[in-house]
């Protein structure tokens, strides 16, 4: 398995994202969803550092005749931003230990 390494972030290529949609209404038909809401955002992480953050991005009602239950957020259950902490946090989070991919530090499974 290879990793892409960029300054802020480690991408280690998987299977299809495993997600979760939160709020109700959320629908997978893609015809309806575009007639009701926004695109998705791109994917954010809920940390700066470490393996400890969960991805996440959201889409919005776009509908005035309020036909939308509420703003739809989805979570990545893969963890994001797998580089190391600066001084005074930890290192990594949970199962991951430092270890380097392809010369640079990161924290790995």
């Amino acid at each position: 398995m290879f990793a892409v390494v960029t300054p802020t972030k480690i991408v280690v290529p998987r299977t299809p994202r495993s997600t979760v949609p939160l709020t109700r209404g959320a629908t997978s038909d893609t015809s309806t969803a575009r007639s009701t809401y926004s695109d998705w955002t791109a994917w954010s992480c809920t940390e700066s550092c470490g393996g400890c953050g969960i991805g996440r991005r959201t889409r919005t009602c776009l509908s005035a005749s309020n036909a939308c239950i509420d703003t739809t957020t989805e979570f990545n259950h893969e963890s994001c931003n797998q580089h190391p902490c600066p001084f005074g946090k930890r290192i990594c989070c949970g199962n991951y230990r430092l270890g380097q991919i392809e010369g640079h530090f990161a924290c790995i499974p």
